[in-house]
C-alpha cells in the first residue's frame, strides 16, 4: 500500500472516520463515567485519599474484641500504659476527617470516664477493705472467720466486687485499644 493509495482513502471517508472516532470517545467517556458512579470502588484509592470505609472499621474492631478473651486480660491497671497507643493521636488528626477527629475525640472523652471511675471503684474497694479490717479488728464479723481473717460472706462480697472491677477494667482496656487502633487510621 502506497502513500497515494492512503491519502486517497483518508480523503474519500474522512467524515465516516471522523464520526467513528467521535463515536468511540462518547462511548469511552460513557463507559468511565458509568464505572466512576456504580463501579465498586478499589480500597487503594481509598487508602491513598484518606477515606475510611466504615463497614471494614467496624469488621476489625469485631476481630480485636473477638481475639480478646476474658482469659487474656490482666486485672492489673495501669494508666500510663493505657497511655501508649493514644500518643501519637494529635498528630494524626491533622491529616484525617472531621468524622474521624471527632470519633478519636469522643473515645479520648470515654476513655477519660473511664480512668475516672476505675480510680473511684479502687478507692472504694480499699475503702471497704478498710472497713472489713476494722470490723474484724473489733470482732463484729459477719460469720465464722476463717485463716485468712474473713467471713465466707465478706469473701464473696470481696470476690464479686473483684469481678465487677475486673469487667470494668476489660472495657476500657478494649476502648483504649480501639483509640490506639483508630490512631492507625
Amino acid at each position: 500500500m502506497t502513500i497515494d493509495k492512503f491519502l486517497s482513502f483518508w480523503s474519500s471517508h474522512n467524515t465516516a472516520i471522523i464520526e467513528g472516532l467521535v463515536a468511540f470517545i462518547i462511548v469511552l467517556a460513557l463507559y468511565i463515567a458509568y464505572r466512576g458512579f456504580f463501579g465498586k470502588s478499589d480500597e487503594a484509592s481509598h487508602d491513598s485519599e484518606g477515606r475510611l470505609d466504615a463497614a471494614q472499621l467496624e469488621k476489625t474492631l469485631q476481630k480485636i474484641l473477638e481475639n480478646q478473651g476474658p482469659g487474656r486480660l490482666k486485672a492489673q491497671f495501669d494508666s500510663e500504659s493505657a497511655l501508649e497507643g493514644v500518643e501519637g493521636l494529635e498528630s494524626s488528626e491533622a491529616g484525617s476527617s472531621p468524622e474521624m477527629a471527632a470519633e478519636v475525640v469522643q473515645l479520648k472523652q470515654a476513655l477519660a470516664e473511664s480512668r475516672k471511675k476505675a480510680e473511684t471503684l479502687a478507692v472504694k474497694a480499699k475503702e471497704a477493705e478498710e472497713k472489713a479490717a476494722a470490723a474484724i479488728a473489733a470482732g463484729g464479723s459477719a460469720g465464722p472467720i476463717t485463716d485468712d481473717g474473713m467471713s465466707a460472706k465478706e469473701k464473696e462480697d470481696f470476690a464479686a466486687k473483684i469481678r465487677d472491677l475486673e469487667a470494668r477494667l476489660a472495657e476500657y482496656e478494649i476502648i483504649s485499644e480501639d483509640i490506639a487502633d483508630l490512631s492507625r487510621y
